[in-house]
C-alpha cells in the first residue's frame, strides 16, 4: 500500500447508521476505505442510532440541532456538517445530501453527492430543488443509481453524472429455501407514503381469497404505521397480515419466505428488492420510475414487474408465483445472478475509481 493511499482522507456525511438503504450503502462505503487505509470520518446527521456497525478507526461525529424551526435546524445542520468537514480537512467528501452540505460546498470543499432517490419525486418543493439543482453544479461529481435518475438532469449535472449501483455483501447472505420455506410473503421498507403499502395490503387480501394459507409480513417502520395497522384491522386481515417492525434477522427471514414484494410509487434503487434477488428469494415489484427495478429484474426470467398502482396486477402476480411451483424456481436460480453483479468489493472498486 502507497503512503499516498495512507494519508487519503474521505469524509461520508449521512443521516445516521439507524437501518436505511442509503445509510447501509454509506457504511458499506465507510467501511471499504477503512479496509484500503484511507482515513475516514463518518458524519451522522440525523440520528445517532448505530444499527449499522462501523470498523474500529472510523471517526464518528453526530450533529447536533437546537433550533425551534425547520429553518433554524437546517442552518443549524448545515453548520455543523461545515465545521466537522473543516476540522477533517478531507481529500473529498461523499455526501448523501445535498440540503445539509450546502453551505459545505458552497465554501468550495470538494464534494460528491450520491442521489438516492427519484429526482422527479424526491424533495419537499421548489426551493429544496433549486437548492439541490445548485449544489450539484458545484459537485466535484454526482453519483446515481440508475440511468434514468441521470437522464432527468442532463446539462452539466448530467455530464459530471456516474452511474454506481448499490453494493450488496454477499458473503453474509443466506440463500432460498426452494423446498423448506414457509407460506409468507415478505417485504422490508420503510412505512411512509413513497412505499404504498395500502396498495400492497388490498392486494394480498384479494390473492388470500383464492390462496388462504399464505401470510403478508411487512418489516420496517414509519410515520403511516397507525394508519396501516387501522386499514389491516378495517379488512379484518390481522391474522394473517402483520407488521413486524424491524428485525437484524432480515436477510434470513428472507430465505425462508415465500416470496418478495415490493409496491413503490418511486424508488432510488431498494436495496431490500436487490438483496431478496441475491438471496434468490422470488421478487414481485412495481416498474416505477426512475427505472430501478427493471435495471435488474428481467420479466419471467428472474422475477415480475407490475404497474405502479396496479393493485389487481399486483394481485394477479402474487396467484402466479401462488400456482406455479417451477416459475419460483426459475426465478430464484437466475435471481441470484446479481451477487456477482453487485458485489461490494465490485462496486466500492468503482467508488474507489471516481474518487
Amino acid at each position: 500500500m502507497t503512503k499516498q493511499t495512507i494519508q487519503k482522507r474521505i469524509a461520508i456525511v449521512a443521516q445516521g447508521l439507524s437501518g436505511g438503504g442509503a445509510e447501509r450503502v454509506a457504511s458499506i462505503l465507510a467501511n471499504h476505505f477503512c479496509e484500503r487505509g484511507y482515513r475516514v470520518l463518518f458524519v451522522a446527521v440525523y440520528n445517532d442510532r448505530r444499527d449499522y456497525a462501523l470498523r474500529g478507526g472510523i471517526g464518528v461525529f453526530d450533529v447536533r440541532t437546537e433550533g425551534r424551526t425547520p429553518l433554524r435546524r437546517l442552518l443549524d445542520r448545515n453548520n455543523g456538517v461545515y465545521r466537522a468537514l473543516k476540522a477533517f480537512s478531507p481529500d473529498v467528501t461523499i455526501s448523501f445530501l445535498h440540503n445539509e452540505t450546502a453551505r459545505s460546498v458552497f465554501a468550495g470543499l470538494p464534494v460528491i453527492f450520491s442521489l438516492r432517490n427519484d429526482p422527479q419525486r424526491s424533495g419537499n418543493g421548489f426551493w429544496e430543488r433549486r437548492v439541490r439543482n445548485a449544489v450539484y453544479r458545484r459537485a466535484k461529481a454526482v453519483v446515481f443509481q440508475t440511468e434514468g435518475a441521470r437522464a432527468y438532469f442532463g446539462g452539466k449535472i448530467g455530464q459530471k453524472g456516474v452511474v454506481i449501483p448499490n453494493p450488496l455483501e454477499t458473503a453474509s447472505l443466506p440463500f432460498w429455501r426452494d423446498r423448506a420455506h414457509n407460506h409468507t410473503f415478505v417485504t422490508a421498507c420503510r412505512l411512509n407514503e413513497q412505499k404504498n403499502l395500502p396498495m400492497m395490503i388490498g392486494a394480498f387480501c384479494a390473492f388470500r381469497a383464492r390462496f388462504p394459507a399464505f401470510r403478508l409480513e411487512i418489516y420496517g417502520e414509519g410515520e403511516l404505521r397507525e394508519r396501516l395497522q387501522a386499514m389491516i384491522d378495517g379488512y379484518g386481515a390481522s391474522e394473517y397480515i402483520r407488521l413486524m417492525g424491524r428485525s437484524s434477522r432480515i436477510h434470513e427471514i428472507m430465505a425462508q419466505s415465500f416470496a418478495f414484494v415490493l409496491s413503490s410509487d418511486y424508488e432510488g434503487l431498494s436495496n431490500a428488492m436487490l438483496e431478496a434477488l441475491a438471496i434468490g428469494l422470488p421478487c414481485i415489484c412495481t416498474d416505477c420510475p426512475p427505472g430501478g427495478a427493471r435495471a435488474y429484474i428481467r420479466p419471467m426470467e428472474n422475477g415480475l414487474l407490475v404497474p405502479c398502482g396496479d393493485e389487481s396486477a399486483l394481485c394477479e402476480a402474487m396467484c402466479l408465483l401462488a400456482d406455479d411451483a417451477a416459475l419460483c424456481r426459475t426465478l430464484s436460480q437466475n435471481a441470484v445472478g446479481v451477487r456477482e453483479r453487485l458485489d461490494r468489493d465490485r462496486i466500492c472498486a468503482e467508488w474507489e475509481k471516481l474518487l
